[in-house]
This record gives C-alpha cells, sequence and structure tokens, in this order.
C-alpha cells in the first residue's frame, strides 16, 4: 500500500491526473462503494489545496487566476449535488463497472495519444 501511495503521490504530482490511481486502488482494495467515493472526494480536495498553497508560495496566484477559478467554484458544487444525488441510485455493483469502463477508456485515449 505504501509503494502504491508513493506511485500515485508522485504520479498525481507530475500529472494532477491522481483519479484513475485512486480508483484502481480502490478497486483492488475491495472497497465499498461509499469508502471509494470518500477516498477520492478526500484525494481531490487535499490535492488542490496542496496546489494552492504551493501557487501562493510560489506567487503564481495572481487576482486573474483566482478570478477565474472561481467562476468553476460553481460548476464543481452542481456537479457534487448531482452526484450525490446520483450516488444514491446506482447499486455497488453497477458502480465498479461504470469505473471500470471509465479506467478502460482513459486507458485507451492513452495509448492513442502514445500512438499519435
Amino acid at each position: 500500500m505504501a509503494i502504491f501511495g508513493v506511485i500515485g503521490g508522485i504520479v498525481g504530482g507530475l500529472t494532477n491526473a491522481i483519479a484513475p490511481i485512486v480508483i484502481i486502488f480502490s478497486m483492488e482494495s475491495k472497497y465499498t462503494k461509499a469508502q471509494m467515493i470518500q477516498a477520492s472526494n478526500l484525494c481531490f480536495l487535499f490535492s488542490k489545496l496542496t496546489q494552492i498553497t504551493l501557487f501562493a508560495f510560489a506567487s503564481s496566484l495572481t487576482f486573474d487566476v483566482v478570478s477565474t477559478s472561481s467562476l468553476t467554484v460553481f460548476a464543481v458544487l452542481v456537479a457534487l449535488f448531482l452526484g450525490i444525488k446520483l450516488k444514491r441510485l446506482i447499486d455497488e455493483n453497477l458502480y465498479k463497472k461504470i469505473l471500470k469502463a471509465v479506467l478502460f477508456t482513459i486507458a485507451m485515449v492513452l495509448f492513442y495519444q502514445v500512438l499519435s
């Protein structure tokens, strides 16, 4: 688990794409749907807080960046609300099938990008 966490942290830091790693880890660890959603949300929250902190220390957090980014908060809150409502409607087996389909799609897109 520690090795997976370190690799996930490095890949997430380099590519800002931690979601597939968290999904794979959660599925292989046999977490429940609720645990997987909580882990994903916490990883997203802490990675974004870390990014904001680092941008602030590097003086890269300008008014333009903050104002533009603030506009996306509304979209994120709407998506979060819809996700909470949708979570209740999807059973655990279907949820895991959806995650596998998403991971497969990501893998195919990455494979296509490597070939291009």
